[in-house]
């Protein structure tokens, strides 16, 4: 028998290389039920910071665009002074924003230049200006209208009338504007093409003013949009945003050049840069530098594009500024973010444990229930370690205290004590470590092993000690592989959204009035006004400056439809990384406790849902098997034992638990 060949008839990879399991995450995270309770979250968490950024800014609690980066990338003293520059010209700005709309809206020059395509046209608005100056009483007195920023700062702080205050009386003289506006674009047409009729042009020459005209008309419409959108952007530089505005936008930004960055596998480039930008707002120390000749470390490469480091550290330069400019709006926020995701994202990590385990689902409403159980513990894991940063920084500073002590005492026992200040220093670097490297595996423990917060610190600690360089290396599969998946389902709804506004535009009848988008281009139309043709980075887009009354209002339902979809694609992130995390967990929880991948909590009441299981249990028990011959009675092997469906491998293990728990 020593010639018999053995002949391989499959390879189990997954007992092999464990890291392939994490591309079950796809699927887990594209589950309806998943991206329901993603969606529901993220609705809220921007439900609840529109309406602080509403309640801020009732007392002018705005901040100016671009100010993060700045932020990140000055010294507090000049942060400081730019902060304090822009406050002081907010009344100056607004006293220059009303005497331009005041006298935009006697002589309209801001407008008149969207009338130069046609002289006739021009001529003809020019000559209907004059006339309805001069028939209208409030129009009449040119010198009236002959303002200047000097003369309206000086009456503003006389009669202390505040930026917002000013910025009010410049929006009614502009909304005054553009009813004048429109009044004299009404049946202007007739006069201007009277004038080319009564020309001594050619009748091939009068044919081309014509044309001409009629795309004038176009831009004179388009100039309304322009005019607006110029006059909301300048009133947007005085008022501001707001300050949850200001954050999502710039983490968002963060999060898309990530991703763009993980889509070239550019993961620490840019770091140089980052250093050299953190080295600009700080005051540099005196050193001695290097003397071996060779250039400095912290020099920046050429071409070096920033990559997936350097764009998730410019997020944290972003929180920072959330929580260190604004300490009472961030805490509030940071609150409400948190419990939102302890509700909502325990839920989505309790569906992908009993995936990923057992094959099986359970509804939403088991996972609600299950995350309103282990609320507390899903709130506070993420806090357990950073209590315990706090407490040993609070023990530090009580050392600060005992240096402050003078005569030299103090200087004596801060450097006999110092030793101990280092040890905790080494204790504060593993509780970063530790929480930066196993928060995404704090929800996990909790979800699958149904325990509390201080087990979801410790074992995701001892997980991420225990395998660092498996963590890392299947963080890095979730990643890439999380990165190209985004991708794909970004794709599949451009796609979707480009399809129906191609085959809705072919139905969509092109009228001469002014609502039919020329308002826009000369080619737009009515669903152009509403809902502008979206683009991969861009799903929704119209301009609301070209929009008015009950247009508006089908531009914004309209929005809605679309921001659900592009909502369900920024869903998928959440329950993406709630599945990977969650299998990662898993495969590592294997690796160090040797534990089996089906093994997960189960609820009474989620039992129900694996009607399989249950029945393999009943009969194990209550009926005894047959007496088989010796021959086929032999033990299984552990390879059989595996092969089996993790349903039966749990009956099996609940008949022995019963069996022993009766003897």
């Amino acid at each position: 028998m020593a010639d018999e060949k053995n002949v391989i008839k499959s390879v189990a990879w997954e007992e092999i290389f464990s890291f392939p399991q994490i591309f079950k995450s796809f699927k887990m995270g594209i589950h309806p039920s998943k991206l329901i309770l993603a969606l529901v979250a993220i609705a809220l968490l921007f439900a609840g910071g529109k309406v602080m950024d509403t309640i801020w800014g009732w007392g002018n609690g705005t901040v100016q665009q671009g100010t993060i980066l700045k932020h990140a990338s000055t010294s507090p003293e000049a942060y400081d002074k730019n902060l304090e520059k822009w406050e002081d010209s907010r009344l100056e700005q607004a006293a220059s924003l009303k005497a331009q709309a005041k006298n935009n809206r006697h002589n309209l020059n801001a407008y008149m230049s969207n009338l130069k395509r046609s002289s006739y046209l021009q001529n003809a608005f020019a000559a209907k200006l004059k006339e309805y100056n001069k028939d209208n009483e409030n129009e009449s007195d040119p010198n009236f209208y002959t303002a200047n920023t000097a003369q309206v700062l000086k009456k503003a702080k006389e009669e202390n009338t505040s930026w917002s205050g000013l910025v009010g009386e410049a929006e009614d003289e502009f909304d005054r504007e553009i009813d004048k506006i429109e009044k004299l674009l009404d049946d202007i047409d007739e006069k201007a093409i009277a004038a080319i009729q009564n020309s001594d042009l050619s009748k091939k020459e009068r044919e081309k003013a014509e044309d001409t005209l009629a795309l004038a008309l176009s831009d004179a419409q388009r100039g309304i949009s322009r005019r607006t959108l110029a006059f909301e952007r300048s009133v947007e530089a005085i008022e501001g945003v707001g300050i949850f505005e200001s954050f999502i936008d710039y983490e968002v930004n963060c999060l898309h050049n990530a991703i763009m960055a993980v889509r070239y596998l550019n993961f620490t480039g840019g770091i140089a840069t980052y250093r050299e930008l953190v080295k600009a707002r700080r005051t540099a120390p005196m050193t001695l530098g290097l003397r071996s000749g060779l250039p400095s470390p912290t020099a920046v490469p050429e071409d070096e594009q920033p990559g997936l480091v350097f764009h998730l550290l410019m997020a944290a330069e972003g929180v920072r500024w959330f929580v260190t400019e604004h300490w009472i709006f961030a805490p509030i926020f940071l609150v409400w973010a948190l419990a939102l995701w302890a509700l909502f994202g325990g839920a989505i990590h309790r569906i992908a444990a009993v995936q990923f385990a057992r094959g099986e689902t359970i509804s939403m409403f088991q996972a609600l229930s299950f995350s309103r159980q282990k609320f507390l513990s899903f709130f506070t894991a993420p806090l357990v370690p950073i209590a315990v940063i706090l407490g040993v920084g609070l023990l530090l500073a009580a050392g600060g205290l005992i240096g402050s002590i003078p005569l030299g005492i103090g200087d004596l026992l801060l450097a006999v004590l110092f030793g101990i200040a280092i040890a905790l220093g080494l204790a504060i670097a593993f509780m970063v470590v530790g929480l930066v490297a196993g928060l995404p595996l704090m929800y996990p423990v909790i979800a699958v092993e149904g325990s509390d917060n201080f087990d979801a610190t410790s074992r995701s600690f001892s997980y991420v000690y225990n395998r660092p360089i498996r963590t890392i290396f299947y963080g890095g599969v979730a990643c890439v592989y999380g990165v190209i998946t985004y991708l794909f389902v970004r794709l599949f709804a451009f796609i979707a959204l480009y399809g129906v506004h191609y085959f809705v535009k072919w139905g969509v009848i092109r009228w001469s009035d002014t609502g039919s988008g020329s308002a826009l281009s000369n080619n737009a139309d009515k669903l152009d006004l509403l809902w502008q043709k979206p683009e991969f980075w861009n799903l929704h887009q119209f301009n609301d400056a070209a929009t008015g009354g009950w247009e508006a209002i089908c531009a914004y339902i309209m929005a809605f439809w679309v921001y659900l979809l592009a909502g369900a694609v920024g869903a998928y992130v959440l329950t993406f990384f709630a599945s990977s995390s969650t299998a990662i967990y898993y495969i590592l929880r294997r690796r160090v406790d040797a534990t089996d991948i089906d093994d997960v909590y189960v609820e009474e009441e989620e039992e129900e849902v694996f009607p399989a299981a249950t029945t393999a249990a009943e009969t194990t028990e209550e009926q005894p098997a047959e007496e088989k011959p010796a021959e086929e009675k032999k033990a299984e092997t552990p390879a059989e034992e595996d092969k089996k469906p993790p349903a039966k491998k749990k009956a099996k293990k609940k008949a022995s638990k019963k069996k022993e728990d009766s003897e």
